[in-house]
């Protein structure tokens, strides 16, 4: 996850229950709990998230269901 500058924290990815790769997205408020975001765009665990200077979240790589790495990167402002 990465924590926000309001305390808030972005879960992404990772695996279920069932051990697929989830795209999910989430907002986690401690106070309230967690909100849906748009999810990631395609299924991947063991991403990597960084939050960049200008306050945007930046994900990358992250292995697929299929074991190949994530090309893609995703941007969350």
């Amino acid at each position: 996850g990465v924590a926000l500058r309001d305390g808030r924290v972005l879960l992404f990815g990772g695996q279920t229950e069932s051990a697929r790769h989830a795209a999910s997205a989430e907002r986690y408020d401690p106070r309230s709990g967690g909100t849906a975001i748009a999810a990631l765009d395609q299924d991947r665990a063991y991403l990597s998230a960084h939050r960049l200077p200008d306050g945007r979240v930046l994900v990358v790589g992250g292995e697929t269901i299929d074991g190949l790495i994530a090309a893609r990167a995703t941007v969350y402002e």
